[in-house]
């Protein structure tokens, strides 16, 4: 009988190469702990730096018209609730990024 290939999800990919990446642990110790083979680690650690190092050479996301006047929009409303009302910096800035990084 034969054995199933495991099929493992991003998540656990994920978690795995993070772990990988901070270097807590010895490389034979994070597949032991997680059932997975020592080179299969390697490989997901690699493919996290050279998809870390993509994310940061690309060059930055342009906002179209719609969603910058949506962003201009609220600076002016809330910048002005801010200083009428006390209202929480957090929340504000919270909100804030959200609108910006909702594209």
């Amino acid at each position: 009988m034969s054995k199933k290939r495991c099929r493992f999800t991003a998540d656990f990919k994920k978690r795995v190469a993070l772990e990988a990446l901070w270097e807590r642990d010895t490389v034979q110790a994070i597949p032991t702990r997680y059932e997975v083979q020592p080179n299969q680690v390697s490989t997901w650690k690699r493919q996290a730096m050279e998809g870390l190092s993509e994310i940061f050479s690309r060059p930055a996301l342009k906002l179209d018209e719609e969603h910058a006047a949506k962003v201009q929009e609220f600076r002016v409303s809330r910048g002005s609730q801010v200083c009428q009302t006390g209202a929480s910096l957090s929340k504000v800035c919270n909100k804030y990024l959200k609108l910006i990084f909702t594209l």
